[in-house]
C-alpha cells in the first residue's frame, strides 16, 4: 500500500499538469505549442490503470482545463461556482470517457494498442461533444489552440477542426511512445509501470506521425502560397456586450438597437 500511494498522487499531479499546460495553449495565453506536448503526462499517467481510474484521472484533467478556459463566463451576472461546476461536468464527461477507453484498451492491448487508438478516440469524442443535440458544446476543442498556426490549420478545409485535433494527438502519442520506449530501456519501471512499449510499435507511430504531419504541412504551404483572388473589403465586428437577461426582455429592444448603431457609426 505504501508503494501505490505515491504513484497514485503522481498520476493525479500529472493529470493536473496536463490540464494546466493545455489551458496555457488557449487564449488569452496563446502558447499554442504547448498543445503538442500537454497530453503526454496525462497519457503516461493513465497507462497501466483500470478504466475507472482512467476515467477519474481524465475528469481531473478536464476539470482543470475547463475551469481555466471557461473562466470568462464569470462575467455573466448571477453565474456562480455551482453553474461553473455543472458546465465543467457536461464538458468533462467526454474527456473522462477518453480516459476510460484509453485505460481499457491499455489493459487488453498494451501501451502500443492504447496509444494507436488514442487519436481516434479523442477526435470521436470531440465530434460527439460538438454534435450532441441540445447538449452540444463545441468549446475548447484541442484543434482550436492552433488558430494562429496557419500552415497547420489549412488541413481543416478538408477535415474541419477534427483533423487538426487528430494531428495534435498524434504528436502527443509519438512523444509518449518515445518516452515509454526510452524509459524501459533505462529500466525506469517504477516511474513508468505500464506495459513495455515495443520498438516496432514505437517506430510505426513515429513514422505515421511524420508522414501525416508532413502531408498536412505540405497542404498548408501550397494553400498559403496561392495568391488571394477577388476584391478586398474591410469588415468590422461590433460587440455590444449586452447582458443576456436584457436580450430576453423586449423593453430593451430600442436600447440594444441604439447601442449597436452607435458602435457601428464609431
Amino acid at each position: 500500500m505504501r508503494k501505490r500511494f505515491p504513484l497514485a498522487i503522481l498520476r493525479i499531479l500529472a493529470s493536473v499538469l496536463s490540464g494546466a499546460l493545455l489551458v496555457l495553449a488557449f487564449p488569452d495565453y496563446d502558447m499554442a505549442w504547448l498543445a503538442w506536448v500537454a497530453l503526454v503526462p496525462l497519457m503516461l499517467a493513465v497507462l497501466g490503470t483500470t478504466p475507472k481510474q482512467g476515467f477519474f484521472l481524465c475528469f481531473v484533467f478536464s476539470f482543470i482545463l475547463f475551469s481555466g478556459v471557461c473562466r470568462w463566463i464569470f462575467e455573466v451576472r448571477q453565474y456562480d461556482l455551482l453553474h461553473h461546476f455543472l458546465v465543467n461536468l457536461i464538458l468533462g464527461i467526454p474527456l473522462s470517457l477518453f480516459g476510460w477507453a484509453f485505460a481499457f484498451i491499455s489493459s487488453r492491448r498494451g501501451a502500443t494498442g492504447a496509444l494507436c487508438a488514442a487519436p481516434f478516440i479523442w477526435v470521436s469524442l470531440e465530434f460527439l461533444r460538438s454534435n450532441l443535440s441540445f447538449l452540444s458544446l463545441p468549446w475548447a476543442l484541442i484543434g482550436h489552440t492552433q488558430y494562429q498556426t496557419l500552415p497547420v490549420i489549412q488541413i481543416s478545409s478538408l477535415t474541419g477542426v477534427y483533423g487538426v485535433s487528430f494531428l495534435i494527438l498524434l504528436v502527443n502519442v509519438s512523444l509518449s511512445a518515445a518516452i515509454l520506449a526510452g524509459g524501459h530501456r533505462l529500466k525506469m519501471t517504477e516511474i513508468l509501470p505500464s506495459r513495455r512499449m515495443s520498438l516496432k510499435g514505437t517506430l510505426w507511430i513515429l513514422v505515421t506521425t511524420a508522414v501525416l504531419g508532413g502531408l498536412a504541412l505540405l497542404h498548408g504551404a501550397i494553400h498559403l502560397s496561392r495568391p488571394m483572388e477577388g476584391k478586398s473589403l474591410k469588415v468590422s465586428v461590433v460587440q455590444g456586450n449586452i447582458e443576456q437577461v436584457k436580450k430576453w426582455d423586449h423593453r430593451y429592444r430600442n436600447y440594444i438597437l441604439e447601442r449597436y448603431e452607435q458602435l457601428s457609426r464609431e
